[in-house]
C-alpha cells in the first residue's frame, strides 16, 4: 500500500491519497481524503483474468458515480477506452494503437456521437523517446506539431509547439535532472519568445528511489524570483 500527503500551503486545503495494490502490483483501489479526513472520493480498478485494466470507476463522497472508464483490448495492438459521465451516458472515446514495444503511436478521439475529433500521431527515437507528435483535426487536417529535444545523455532539453501552418506558437525548456526528477525547472515562452511562466520542482528520495517530498516553485512577476507555493510529501509503506 501507498500512501500519499499532500500538504498545499496559502489557501489550497491539503489532500491525502491512500493508494492500494494488489500481490501482483496493479492498483485497486484509490482513496482521498481532505486535510479534515473527510471522504472527497473513491477510485476502484477492475482487471481480466489476464490481468489487464477493463474498468475504472470513480464515485463521490455519498457514492454515487462521478465518471466511469472502460477498457477493450482490440486486434493489431488497439486499445479502446469510453468515458462515461455517472457511469452511464457517453462523453467521449478513444483508440490506442500500440508498436510492438508497446508505445502509443496513434490516439484517436470521437465524440459521444462516434464522429471523430483529433488524432494524434507519435514517432520515437531509437532510444524509445517521443521526438514528434503531428495533431489532426478530424483525423485528417494537420493543425499542428511537437517536437522534442534530447541532449546527448537523453535528457529532454526541449519541446516546441507549432501551428498549421508551421510557425512556432510554444516552446517550454527544461533544464536540470529531466530524467530522475531530483531538480528539474521548466521555462515558458510564446511564440515571440516572451516568457510565460518558469516552475522548478525540487524531490527528495528514500532508499528505495521513491520520492518523498517535492516542493514546487514558480517566478515571482514582479521580482523575477522563484518562489516555493506548493509541498508534497508522500508516506510509503513497504512490505
Amino acid at each position: 500500500m501507498l500512501l500519499r500527503a499532500g500538504d498545499k500551503p496559502s489557501n489550497q486545503k491539503g489532500e491525502t491519497t491512500q493508494v492500494s495494490y494488489a500481490r501482483n502490483g496493479s492498483k485497486t483501489e484509490e482513496i482521498t481524503y481532505s486535510d479534515n479526513g473527510m471522504l472527497l472520493r473513491k477510485s476502484t480498478f477492475v482487471y481480466d483474468s489476464s490481468g489487464k485494466l477493463t474498468e475504472t470507476m470513480v464515485s463521490n463522497a455519498d457514492n454515487s458515480v462521478y465518471l466511469k472508464r472502460t477498457y477493450k483490448y482490440l486486434a493489431e495492438r488497439s486499445t479502446e477506452e469510453c468515458v462515461y459521465g455517472e457511469g452511464t451516458f457517453l462523453i467521449t472515446k478513444s483508440i490506442k494503437t500500440h508498436d510492438k514495444k508497446g508505445r502509443v503511436i496513434d490516439l484517436s478521439t470521437f465524440d459521444s456521437n462516434g464522429k471523430p475529433q483529433m488524432r494524434q500521431v507519435i514517432t520515437y527515437t531509437i532510444e524509445g523517446k517521443p521526438v514528434e507528435i503531428d495533431y489532426f483535426q478530424d483525423h485528417n487536417s494537420q493543425i499542428g506539431k511537437t517536437l522534442f529535444v534530447y541532449d546527448s545523455e537523453g535528457n529532454l532539453t526541449q519541446k516546441t509547439d507549432y501551428d498549421a501552418h508551421g510557425s512556432i506558437s510554444g516552446r517550454i525548456v527544461f533544464s536540470g535532472d529531466t530524467k530522475g526528477g531530483a531538480d528539474l525547472t521548466m521555462t515558458e515562452y510564446d511564440s515571440k519568445g516572451s516568457l510565460v511562466s518558469k516552475e522548478r520542482y525540487i524531490r527528495e528520495f528514500d532508499s528505495h528511489g521513491n520520492w518523498t517530498k517535492e516542493t514546487k516553485s514558480i517566478i515571482n512577476s514582479q521580482t523575477s524570483e522563484l518562489e516555493p507555493v506548493e509541498i508534497t510529501q508522500r508516506q510509503i509503506t513497504y512490505y
